[in-house]
C-alpha cells in the first residue's frame, strides 16, 4: 500500500525533520554553540556551511536568520524569515520575528502587516499587541495603540500614553524622537529571544555530533565587510513600475520626475525642472555611511523634485527590472539607476588574494536600471553553480554566495560559487 502523502506543515513544530547527514549536523551544531556564547561571526560561518549542504532544513535556516539579525544583516534575515512564513503560514512566532527584522529595517509597514497576521493567527499574542501598539503610537495612532496595549497587559496604560503622546506632539524634541526609536528597536530585539527559548535545536544532546571527515577547502572564502552583501530572461527593457515614468530607447532612457530616483551622473545627459542633487553615500543595516556610493563620475546621485531627466550611453544597453518582492542582489558596477526606495544596502563579496565584488541589494519594491554589454538571462538554480565573476548580473532567491579567486585547472580571476535555490541573471556577454 502506497503511503498517504502528508499535508504541508502550518508550524514550524509540525515539521517533520528530513534524513540529516553528519556534515550538516556538525556545523548545525557548532554554529548552534558558537551563537550561544556570542561569537556571531563564528556561527555565521558554521550555519552558512550547514545551509549550503542542506538549504531547505527549517531549522538550520531559523538560526541563520538569527546570526543574520544579530549582525546587523537584516535583508538576509528578512529573505530567511520571508521564506519559513510561507512555508509554515500559521507559525506565530515566525511571523512576529519577520515583524521584528522589518522594524530594525525600518520597513514599518511590513512590520504591522506581519503583526497584523500574527493576532488574527492567535489573538491573545501579548508580543504582538505589544509591539503593533509601540508602532501605531509611532505613527500617530493612539486609539489603535491604547486597543494593543490593553491587550498586550500593559500596566499603567493611561499615564504611559499620556508621556508617550507627548513625545510625539509636534514638534518633537530629538531625545523624545530617540527614545521612541529606542523603544521600538528594544522590542525588536526581545522577540528573538523567543527564537533561541523555543527552537535552539541541541537542547537535551548528551554530546556533540562526531566531526565529519576533513574536506578540501575550496580556493576562496566569501564574508561580508562593513557593508552588507529580478527577475526574466529579457530581450528588451520590460515594462518598469509605472510606464509614464520611465521610457527607453536606443541607449538611452528618461525619467519622469516626480519625487525620488537614484541614478550615476555619468550618463546624465538631460535634466529639466527644480530638481535637487546630493551625493550619495553608501548604506548598511538601514544607515548611512561614511563612503560615497561610486566615486567622480561614477558617483550615484539621488535626485529630488518635480522635472524630467534623460539618461545617455555611448555604448551598452539598459534593462530594466521591476522587483516586486523578496531580496534581489546585483553586481554593483551594473546598477546605473533605481527608484523611490529606501530598501537597499551595499555590500562587498571577498576572497583570498585580494579578490572582491562589490554588491548592491534591494529587500522591498523598486525599480532597477542596469546597464550591460549585452542581454540579461534568468537562469533558475536549485542545488550549486559556478560561473565566472564577470558573467553575474545579479541573483534572488535563497542562495548563499562564495567568491573563489580562481586557481588551476579554473582560469584566473574571480568565480562566484552559489548554493540554494533562486534565480540567476547571466550576462550573454
Amino acid at each position: 500500500m502506497s503511503e498517504e502523502p502528508r499535508p504541508p506543515s502550518e508550524t514550524l513544530e509540525e515539521e517533520t525533520e528530513d534524513e540529516i547527514d553528519d556534515d550538516f549536523l556538525y556545523h548545525l551544531y557548532q554554529g548552534g554553540e558558537l551563537l550561544q556564547a556570542g561569537k556571531m561571526d563564528e556561527a555565521r560561518a558554521q550555519l552558512e556551511k550547514a545551509f549550503a549542504i542542506k538549504p531547505r532544513n527549517a531549522r538550520g535556516q531559523n538560526l541563520l536568520g538569527l546570526v543574520y539579525f544579530k549582525l546587523g544583516l537584516f535583508a538576509r534575515a528578512i529573505e530567511i524569515y520571508r521564506g519559513l512564513v510561507e512555508r509554515f503560514p500559521r507559525d506565530v512566532t515566525l511571523r512576529v520575528n519577520l515583524a521584528m527584522v522589518y522594524l530594525k529595517a525600518g520597513m514599518l509597514p511590513e512590520a504591522g502587516m506581519e503583526l497584523e497576521a500574527a493576532i488574527e493567527i492567535q489573538p491573545g499574542h501579548e508580543k504582538a499587541h505589544r509591539t503593533l501598539g509601540l508602532l501605531r503610537l509611532r505613527q500617530g495612532k493612539k486609539d489603535e495603540a491604547r486597543e494593543h496595549f490593553s491587550r498586550a497587559g500593559v500596566r499603567g496604560l493611561e499615564r504611559f500614553l499620556e508621556g508617550a503622546g507627548a513625545a510625539s506632539a509636534p514638534p518633537p524634541a530629538e531625545e523624545q524622537v530617540q527614545e521612541a526609536r529606542r523603544q521600538v528597536a528594544e522590542a525588536a530585539s526581545e522577540g528573538f529571544r523567543e527564537i533561541e527559548e523555543r527552537n535552539f535545536p541541541f537542547h537535551g544532546l548528551d554530546n556533540a555530533p562526531p566531526r565529519p571527515a576533513p574536506a578540501e577547502p575550496p580556493a576562496g572564502v566569501e564574508s561580508w565587510s562593513a557593508e552588507e552583501r529580478g527577475p526574466r530572461a529579457w530581450s528588451k527593457p520590460p515594462p518598469a513600475e509605472n510606464p509614464e515614468a520611465i521610457s527607453f530607447g536606443p541607449r538611452e532612457f528618461s525619467v519622469r520626475l516626480v519625487g525620488r530616483f537614484h541614478a550615476r551622473l555619468s550618463l546624465l545627459a538631460w535634466l529639466e525642472g527644480e530638481v535637487r542633487i546630493t551625493a550619495l553615500q553608501k548604506r548598511f543595516g538601514g544607515e548611512q555611511t561614511q563612503h560615497g556610493f561610486g566615486s567622480g563620475s561614477r558617483s550615484m546621485a539621488l535626485l529630488e523634485g518635480e522635472g524630467k531627466a534623460i539618461f545617455m550611453a555611448r555604448e551598452g544597453e539598459f534593462w530594466s527590472l521591476m522587483h516586486t518582492q523578496g531580496a534581489a542582489y546585483f553586481n554593483e558596477e551594473l546598477v546605473c539607476a533605481f527608484g523611490d526606495t529606501s530598501s537597499w544596502e551595499n555590500g562587498r563579496l571577498t576572497a583570498e588574494g585580494g579578490v572582491d565584488l562589490p554588491i548592491f541589494h534591494l529587500f522591498g519594491p523598486a525599480t532597477v536600471v542596469l546597464h550591460t554589454r549585452g542581454a540579461v538571462r534568468r537562469v533558475p538554480l536549485e542545488g550549486k553553480a559556478l560561473l565566472p565573476a564577470t558573467r553575474l548580473a545579479g541573483w534572488s532567491g535563497s542562495l548563499v554566495p562564495r567568491l573563489l579567486a580562481g586557481t588551476a585547472p579554473l582560469p584566473t580571476g574571480a568565480w562566484l560559487e552559489l548554493t540554494g535555490a533562486g534565480e540567476v541573471f547571466l550576462l550573454e556577454a
